[in-house]
């Protein structure tokens, strides 16, 4: 039986696959919190920009593949480029296609491949690491037409938490971060009563979020414009996205409080042995008892006393910071593909032909 494709651009549309789309996704590789119908429900109901395509498969009534996208304007060498790529939102981790097998990724791909309105299909934010983003790299090196670029992209740190909490303070840590967060622990003490809660249930969650607003809107991210004060479809986004899966147990909340008062939190996405961080911020006014630190301490030694190995999963850019905790990251790539008309070809080709030049350009500035 052949696959049925159907591009999907409406809540109402995308409401009447949610079984079958989460049924779906828990078999694949990408599996995660954020590849779930509840994570692109919340996107369409407070970051849609009207430009959505989710492509989805089927055989039969069966959902067998997905595709969520979106259309996006951007520059390329100056030029104006159409731009069709994954519905990611700048709190999604990674992304990636949803198929129940290679077969039905291929079919997947060359349907999207064949649709109009774009010059450059962009795969980014792909795990390198896992199997379906190597068999798209084989899968595309094996097809001449579409001509393709891949490109490195983040570097997340992450943290296996296994073995015990005791061995992996004292033998991964080094000597001198430890002294660091000795004397931070020691500050946060002496500064008043300290409290540090784990926060999984909706109406909690909800009664924190002005307290977690002004927090934020006292961090490093208040003069960026990215705190949450700044970004209330954040806000929002988030809410509902706890209240809608709530009894699924798909995220938790973390707060330090100093004398009653919160100075820190993280946000988490939650999906078996594994949560990653969304969100995290900590008001300046306590940096001097380190927050930050005291709450990631906290944090991870709670996952290493839980049931099972946990996987830590930092997100973001291997910043120095990050690096302090774990040597250990999760490559991305992002693929660029150009698409079948002449506009879309000559843009990639530009670009595949500007970035050995640029290399060529730094190595001989750094040799002089």
């Amino acid at each position: 039986m052949s696959t049925r494709f159907q591009i999907i651009q409406t809540f109402e549309e995308f409401s009447k696959i949610r079984e079958q789309w989460n049924e779906l996704v828990q078999k694949c590789d990408s599996y995660h919190a954020f590849m779930r119908h509840e994570w692109f429900t919340c996107r369409m109901n407070h970051l849609d920009d009207t430009s959505l395509c989710f492509v989805v498969g089927f055989r039969g009534n069966d959902l067998i593949s997905a595709a969520p996208m979106r259309f996006t304007h951007e520059k390329m060498k100056g030029l104006p480029v159409k731009v069709l790529t994954f519905a990611a939102s700048t709190i999604t981790p990674r992304s990636g296609f949803i198929a129940n097998s290679d077969t039905d990724m291929a079919d997947l791909i060359q349907f999207i491949y064949k649709l109009s309105g774009f010059d450059i299909l962009l795969l980014s934010g792909l795990d390198e690491q896992i199997q379906s983003t190597e068999w798209i790299k084989t899968f595309l090196n094996n097809k001449d037409r579409y001509e393709h670029l891949i490109e490195p992209a983040r570097q997340s740190p992450y943290l296996i938490c296994e073995n015990n909490w005791e061995n992996y303070y004292n033998n991964t840590l080094s000597k001198s971060f430890r002294t660091l967060l000795q004397r931070g622990s020691n500050k946060l003490k002496r500064a008043g009563s300290v409290e540090t809660d784990n926060i999984t249930d909706f109406s909690t969650l909800h009664h924190l979020i002005p307290d977690l607003v002004d927090v934020s809107s006292k961090s490093w991210k208040a003069k960026e414009n990215t705190d949450l004060s700044a970004l209330p479809q954040v806000v929002s986004f988030l809410l509902e996205f706890s209240k809608m899966t709530e009894s699924s147990e798909l995220w938790e909340l973390w707060t330090l409080k100093l004398d009653g008062k919160i100075i820190a939190f993280d946000y988490y996405l939650k999906c078996n042995t594994s949560i990653s961080l969304i969100r995290t911020d900590f008001d300046l006014a306590y940096r001097s008892v380190s927050p930050g630190n005291n709450l990631q301490l906290t944090i991870l030694k709670d996952l290493f006393e839980r049931e099972g190995i946990w996987e830590y999963d930092m997100g973001g850019q291997a910043y120095d910071y990050k690096l302090k905790w774990t040597e250990t990251v999760r490559s991305h790539i992002s693929i660029y593909i150009g698409a079948q008309g002449l506009y879309g070809k000559m843009l990639l080709r530009g670009k595949k032909s500007l970035l050995p030049r640029l290399k060529r350009l730094v190595g001989s500035e750094a040799k002089e």
